[in-house]
């Protein structure tokens, strides 16, 4: 806090919390927060007073993130439920990397992408009434990756063939793989021996997005892909 002007008596703070300072130029934390209606009282050479009062706002510490799951693939595009962890916020802004944004104090939102695409990129902004934000930022891509040091990977993807290649970094002994859509159910699955690269058959599934569900060696590893 800084009153003006300077040089006079004395300077008499009231903060509004039941605490009290002086000086010109002074420092204050509140522990709590809320309004709080700060008076000045200035006192000149003569005795002369002047009270001025304003109010202060103070909000609690600002944080915010937030996971997503796909819900479902159709020719409309991808659905995805998006759930933020946020605190201290008064309201929330989605901008979803397709060209639209939603607005919202609600913490559970779905939306839906005019595309089955990894490529969009979701930023959440969290911000209070104290004119403070927080950004957090989340590609599409993220959903059904594995850190596994057993990993594999899968081309073309997205694809619009009737093959899909799933490699192995080394040779995979005893390797079941197997096929699901989003909803749970199994498609297919084969199992092989000694294959450091296999071609699985994906002619017959519709357009959306697919799971490639590998055991191999006691681990389970899972990555999607998009059937165009």
């Amino acid at each position: 806090f800084n009153a003006t002007p300077s040089g006079l008596a004395s300077y008499q703070w009231d903060f509004g919390d039941g605490t009290t300072g002086s000086g010109q130029t002074t420092t204050h934390t509140y522990q709590s927060s809320g309004n709080f209606k700060v008076e000045l009282t200035a006192l000149d050479t003569c005795s002369g007073s002047l009270t001025y009062s304003d109010t202060v706002s103070t909000c609690p510490p600002l944080s915010a993130d937030f996971t997503f799951s796909i819900v479902s693939t159709s020719a409309n595009g991808l659905l995805v439920s998006f759930l933020a962890n946020v605190s201290g916020s008064s309201g929330l802004l989605w901008v979803w990397g397709d060209g639209t944004q939603t607005t919202t104090p609600a913490t559970s939102i779905a939306h839906s992408f005019p595309a089955i695409s990894f490529n969009y990129v979701v930023r959440l902004y969290a911000f209070n009434d104290c004119g403070d934000t927080v950004q957090v930022t989340r590609s599409l891509n993220e959903v059904g990756l594995e850190e596994l040091n057993n990993t594999f990977s899968l081309y073309p993807n997205p694809n619009s063939t009737a093959l899909l290649n799933v490699v192995f970094p080394n040779e995979a002994t005893q390797c079941e793989i197997g096929v699901w859509d989003l909803s749970g159910r199994n498609l297919s699955i084969q199992r092989f021996e000694n294959e450091s690269q296999v071609k699985l058959d994906i002619a017959n599934l519709s357009p959306g997005m697919y799971l490639v569900r590998i055991e191999k060696d006691g681990v389970i590893m899972t990555q999607p892909f998009i059937k165009l």
